[in-house]
Order: C-alpha cells, then structure tokens, then sequence
C-alpha cells in the first residue's frame, strides 16, 4: 500500500521547497504555505469545495440509502431490475457523458420550466450528489445496513463496528473515492458559465 501514498508523501515533501522549480530543491521553508493563505482566491475556490463535498456527500447518502433500501427490501422484479441498473450506470459510463448529460439535462430544465435560471453553485452540488449515490447504494445494499421491523425502519450494526461501514464514514467515500478522477461531471453542469461560483 505503499507505493499509492508515496506520491502523496513526495508533494507533501516537495511544498516546502523554496525554490519555485519542482526539480530543484532550493532548501526548506513555509513561505509557499505564506503566498497560499494570502491569497484570496484560493481561499475562497477552497471554501466553495469544501460547501459542495458537505452538501453533495450528505445528499448522496440520503439518496443512496433511500435506493438501497429499496433494492434490498423488495423483492426481484422487472422494477428493481431497472431501478438497479439505474443506480450503477453512473458507476460504469464515462465521466463525460454522465457530465454532459447534466449539462444537456439543466438547460433543457431552464428552457422548459425556467430553473436552473443560470447554473452556479447549486448545479454543482446536484452534479456530484448523482454518482456519488451510487456508490453509497451499492455499499449499503451490499452489507445492508437497514431493517425494517414493525414499519419501522431502524439503522444497525452488526458484528463489529468496523465490520460495516456507517452513514458518516459513507459521507466521505464517495467524495474522497470520486473526486480526484470524475471532477467532469461537477464542472460539465457550468460549462458555458464565464463568471466564477459566487453562489
């Protein structure tokens, strides 16, 4: 496991060099980090990403364990078929068309009933709380998490705690295990916006 912290530890490392060159070690120092906390831009893109992955994550496990529930209650059918194949399709398809459909979806949306009227902050966080539903409904579905007793639904956990993942941890690992490589479909949804995301 290693070798896949490893680059992680390196930039981690090389962010104290002094030397604006990647390739040459000019010495240790913080001022990097000085630059970085002065400007502002920064700061902010920081905070917007940090909004999103708090209301994205807490929405895609709403979603996710909703369609969870579903797939592991009722039983087989034409509609849990499809209903299935519908939450792993965002698993399997290519970044960019999930982005692109988004995109397609939002303006025909303002076209016909006049929202999104321009697309900001609000379809980013939709964006992202799409795929990432998925992956929170395909690890509850598999170690179910959910019960249904006298019309009650009620959260347990068997075993061990560290045995089955909890809603909180599920709050993390669609963000963590889909941010760094489908950032398409989060930025697709304002394509054609020239203004930063101010809200």
């Amino acid at each position: 496991m290693f070798f896949l912290y490893a680059p992680m530890l390196v930039l981690v490392i090389y962010s104290f060099n002094e030397s604006k060159l990647v390739t040459v070690w000019g010495g240790f120092s913080p001022k990097w980090y000085g630059e970085l906390f002065r400007d502002q831009q920064i700061l902010d893109a920081v905070w917007t990403s940090l909004k999103v992955a708090f209301f994205a994550s807490t929405m895609a496990v709403v979603l996710g364990t909703m369609a969870a529930f579903v797939m592991t209650r009722f039983k087989r059918s034409w509609g849990k078929i499809t209903l299935s194949n519908m939450i792993t399709a965002p698993l399997v398809m290519p970044e960019v068309i999930t982005g692109l459909s988004l995109l397609l979806l939002f303006i025909h949306m303002a076209d016909l009933f006049g929202w999104p009227k321009e697309r900001g902050l609000m379809t980013v966080w939709i964006a992202p709380s799409t795929f990432c539903a998925s992956y929170v409904a395909v690890v509850v579905s598999a170690r179910p998490l959910l019960r249904l007793s006298r019309g009650v639904i009620r959260l347990f956990i068997r075993r061990k705690v560290r045995s089955k993942p909890s809603l909180s941890s599920l709050r993390v690992m669609p963000i963590s295990a889909d941010s760094s490589q489908n950032y398409r479909p989060s930025l697709c949804p304002v394509a054609l916006r020239s203004s930063p995301l101010s809200h």
